[in-house]
């Protein structure tokens, strides 16, 4: 018998086999393992893989405010993207929680604005980082872009652009005034012709100066903002290929 046989036997005698698997639960836990591109993560990993491309996402109100089935929809969006052979980086925010805009969404944003910045710090390069997100996720991604202040990131805003005639218009000149005139990075917007509350991003992106690069996919499913729920392929797709096309 070795003797590392030995002291790992000394170590264990008289432990009990839930004992043992608690050991090594914490033992694989404190192991540093790089995410493989196709996996789901709440948080950016200590040691990113340089080659994966990140695809950090926010979910909606729905969920902060525990709306039924808001975040079994979420986990099926989230499995939908990282089958794409993305890392997909996604926190499920707690539930019960109400938000002050603009106060909390900036809060978040700069824990966001920091994910980024570990994976940059890490060696991942700008080109393969995409922050994202749904409703109040993709409010939260222009915040993250005007705080990173990187022309050469890029955003998926997702229904995130609160229209002028919706509940949440009241939003609209805070974010003109404030975040958008520090737009940076290249856009992907995506919405639904039948959504009230969140409409067309241009408006928002036409005052940063310059004006960053955007292009903006317009669904017509007439489901409104519902269209994002879930792994529907009609939003899924555009997201997919406008990311692999660089």
């Amino acid at each position: 018998m070795s003797p590392m046989v030995s002291l790992v036997r000394a170590c264990t005698a008289g432990m009990t086999a839930a004992s043992l698997r608690t050991m090594l639960v914490m033992a694989l836990a404190s192991l540093s393992i790089p995410a493989m591109p196709g996996t789901l993560v709440s948080t950016v990993p200590e040691r990113p893989d340089p080659g994966a491309v990140y695809l950090i996402y926010m979910h909606g109100r729905g969920i902060d405010d525990g709306a039924r089935g808001t975040a079994e929809n979420n986990q099926r969006a989230l499995r939908a993207l990282a089958k794409r052979d993305f890392v997909v980086v996604s926190e499920q925010r707690p539930t019960g929680v109400r938000w002050k805009f603009p106060d909390d969404h900036e809060k978040y944003a700069r824990r966001i604005a920091a994910e980024v910045g570990r994976l940059l710090d890490a060696g991942v390069s700008a080109g393969n980082i995409v922050v994202s997100g749904f409703s109040r996720g993709g409010t939260l991604t222009l915040i993250v872009s005007s705080l990173l202040d990187r022309a050469d990131l890029r955003y998926v805003v997702i229904a995130g652009c609160p229209s002028e005639r919706g509940q949440y218009k009241d939003a609209v000149p805070v974010l003109g005034d404030r975040y958008a005139p520090k737009l940076k990075g290249r856009f992907l917007s995506l919405r639904d012709a039948a959504d009230e509350d969140f409409g067309s991003c241009a408006a928002l992106f036409g005052k940063a100066a310059p004006t960053p690069d955007f292009k903006e996919v317009t669904l017509s499913s007439g489901r409104g903002h519902a269209a994002f729920a879930g792994d529907d392929i009609d939003w899924i797709q555009p997201i997919v290929d406008w990311v692999r096309a660089r």
